[in-house]
């Protein structure tokens, strides 16, 4: 086949050419970086451990051999993320970069290991330092509540739900000063979880360029869109899902109310811990206008049976037994369980992540 060509009449094209070899320039480098971990833990008695990471969309996880505490690690990084080291039955964390890092320790205090090398591990033992006046506080407010009798719970609830909004005003301010940083990017990225979609597009928002336009950024982007929702405001699809009997039961047969749909599971243990505390409200509340419809994460319908059995749950059930993949967790982006959305009689989303005291203070402002 003979291909022919015409001159050019202006760079535009070439222009177009070098931008494009560039990036691809900058992608190969970016594919090409490997991180590399040296490890010396001191007392380690361990033969192995296992590293996991992130690859693209997936999961990857290591098993490194262990000689006398010693240990060597390399993975293609192509952008700074936390990493998940499992000694035995302890886990440590860290952010790798595609740098070379060490990591020492002893393996009588293997909560106290160190990891140098890595710029965006300095950067994020800098952040949580900033925080450890708010995790103090949280974590004498756990220690008061252990102890602290029925009737002052809410009290102590109410000031967690403060101390988490001091916690949240304080990413704010970090990610303003540092819009150029990965670790932003990362705790942007961590919101997005179980995060309230405009609340998230704000702090997003505040990215720079350089950082929203990683594979990281392109993600983080996809995941708003779907955060987008359950955004306070947005309306509450009418689906159909079966009850613990096997029939059909749709949203639309709850319009009027309020109503907390609470995504759990009968394997998720703060699920189960949280259905105990979610009674007393539902008692409180069940006559004045509010319910509860749980939606269950299970693929197992006599693990869940059992589950809404021995928690003795009054609300109605639904679930399509597909596990995480249930059509309605999977609409709405549901990532960790409890998560909760709060839908007024109108059939809009008011509020999501309620539990606990943050919930409590809710339905008191609805109702009291």
């Amino acid at each position: 086949m003979r291909l022919s060509f015409k001159p050019f009449r202006s760079h535009r094209f070439i222009n177009s050419v070098l931008i494009m070899v560039l990036l691809l320039a900058l992608q190969a480098n970016a594919l090409a970086q490997q991180a590399e971990l040296r490890g010396y833990i001191k007392g380690f008695s361990e033969n192995r451990l296992s590293i996991r990471y992130s690859a693209g969309d997936g999961h990857i996880v290591d098993t490194i051999m262990v000689k006398e505490g010693r240990f060597k690690w390399t993975a293609p990084m192509a952008e700074p993320q936390e990493v998940l080291v499992a000694l035995g039955g302890t886990f440590f964390s860290f952010f790798a970069s595609g740098t070379p890092m060490k990591l020492t320790g002893s393996a009588d205090s293997l909560h106290n290991l160190k990891v140098t090398g890595s710029p965006a591990e300095d950067e994020s033992r800098a952040f949580h330092a900033s925080l450890k006046d708010i995790e103090d506080r949280s974590n004498e407010l756990s220690r008061l509540r252990r102890k602290a009798p029925e009737a002052e719970l809410a009290a102590i609830d109410r000031k967690y739900a403060n101390l988490n909004a001091e916690r949240a005003e304080r990413y704010k301010q970090y990610i303003a000063a540092h819009p150029g940083s990965l670790y932003s990017l990362y705790l942007v990225e961590r919101k997005a979880v179980i995060g309230e979609y405009n609340e998230v597009k704000a702090l997003y928002n505040l990215l720079a360029d350089s950082v929203r336009n990683t594979a990281k950024g392109g993600r983080l982007a996809a995941r708003l869109e779907t955060l987008r929702n359950s955004a306070i405001g947005a309306a509450m699809p009418d689906f159909t899902q079966d009850n613990v009997a096997g029939e059909p039961v749709s949203f639309s047969e709850y319009r009027g109310k309020y109503v907390l749909v609470d995504f759990w599971a009968s394997w998720c243990g703060p699920c189960r811990a949280e259905n105990g505390r979610l009674l007393t409200l539902y008692s409180k509340y069940k006559d004045r206008g509010f319910t509860v419809l749980g939606i269950s994460l299970d693929d197992n319908r006599e693990a869940w049976e059992k589950a809404v059995k021995e928690d003795k749950l009054p609300w109605m059930q639904l679930s399509d037994l597909n596990g995480e993949k249930n059509a309605l967790a999977v609409y709405f982006g549901i990532q960790a369980i409890p998560n909760t959305l709060l839908v007024d009689p109108e059939g809009r989303i008011i509020a999501k992540n309620l539990r606990g005291g943050t919930l409590s203070q809710k339905l008191a402002e609805l109702f009291d």
